[in-house]
């Protein structure tokens, strides 16, 4: 007969909770499980309270870390800023899903009279009244089943679900899962599909802008296709660049702007890493930002050229009281978190309530 089964591999562990950690030991009578009581116990680590441990060098710890958490600390090709690597069954980038994004929506388009569905399945449509987000629609401003007919730059008709704002959880108001309450006035917002930056939307105009802090990443947004980044655009239109663009208007010349990247400014906040193929990523609002070149300063340096990065996401050089300066900018909303120690979120403008400087000085 074989001989029995150990009960477990020496040196294997696992936390049964936040203050729990299960480890596999050796004993007289043969491996055992036992349990050990921790200040923090994170991926399969007791961790001292107040300590963040970054093992294995990748700017992402376990712990008490400003930032997301490395969801395995041993290897430095996994952690929240890695791409989603779709040739291995890892979560690469530490979002609890496994080779999201890797599968093209809709990749050779739908036939005429179908459009790709949010669950990136071509379907059949009654152009005369709204059933589905993102279904192709005939009359702009109907209103059916929670879903808003509505053109924003040009583009054709489209359906998009409304939500709450003012909800404390607004996603949750769409109509349709896997959407964000992105834009809006007052009360009233309008839901986007969820996506992963870089990858296709379903349609020729569609495309995926980054948003948010959390991953998949992006909205599918109206674009309008053939304006790529570096093409110039019309500032007043909604959205008047090739997928993944954000029309910037020009300071000096309002009615005409320039197609730059979007990014997620806030991310990488605080760690390595940006959304951007050049540069780093400054904020537009909380959810997404452009990315601009780097002036080679980093945070508290004088600098020069007012607008650029100062070498790190939602770091840029700005006028402050002792001349241009790089500096950290914050979500308002955030507390202090999105500043380093020692330093505190203030609001800098009266007419800005979501974005504001870090700076020494308590509120």
């Amino acid at each position: 007969m074989p001989p029995d089964m150990p009960a477990c591999v020496v040196g294997e562990a696992r936390c049964l909770d936040s203050q729990t950690l299960e480890i596999c030991v050796d004993s007289p009578d043969g491996p055992i499980l036992v349990d050990q009581r921790c200040d923090s116990c994170v991926a399969g680590r007791c961790i001292p309270a107040g300590e963040c441990v970054d093992r294995d060098g990748d700017g992402f710890g376990i712990g008490e870390c400003n930032g997301p958490q490395d969801c395995n600390d041993s290897n430095p090709a996994i952690n929240p800023g890695a791409p989603e690597d779709c040739s291995t069954q890892e979560d690469d980038n530490c979002n609890g899903r496994t080779n999201e994004g890797c599968e093209e929506c809709c990749p050779n388009g739908c036939a005429d009279g179908t459009f790709c569905n949010t669950e990136c399945v071509c379907e059949d449509f009654n152009p005369n009244i709204c059933t589905e987000q993102n279904q192709p629609c005939n009359t702009e401003g109907s209103f059916n089943n929670g879903l808003y007919c509505a053109s924003f730059s040009g583009e054709a008709p489209k359906c998009y679900g409304l939500c709450d704002r003012t909800d404390p959880d607004p996603d949750s108001t769409c109509p349709f899962p896997n959407s964000r309450c992105a834009f809006g006035e007052d009360e009233f917002g309008v839901c986007l599909t969820e996506c992963v930056p870089g990858s296709s939307c379903g349609a020729a105009d569609l495309g995926c802008l980054a948003f948010g802090s959390e991953d998949p990443g992006g909205i599918c947004t109206p674009t309008t296709p053939g304006i790529q980044i570096g093409d110039s655009c019309d500032p007043l239109q909604g959205f008047s660049c090739g997928a993944g663009g954000l029309c910037v208007p020009n300071p000096n010349n309002p009615d005409r702007g320039r197609c730059e990247q979007s990014c997620r400014p806030f991310r990488f906040a605080l760690q390595s890493g940006t959304d951007c193929d050049e540069g780093h990523c400054i904020p537009f609002a909380e959810d997404f930002g452009v990315c601009r070149r780097d002036n080679m300063r980093t945070e508290g340096q004088p600098c020069a050229a007012e607008g650029t990065a100062c070498n790190a996401d939602a770091v840029g050089c700005f006028p402050s009281f002792q001349g241009r300066r790089c500096q950290r900018l914050c979500r308002l909303g955030q507390g202090n978190n999105d500043c380093t120690a020692g330093t505190f979120c203030n609001q800098f403008a009266p007419d800005q309530t979501e974005i504001g400087v870090c700076t020494v000085l308590a509120p």
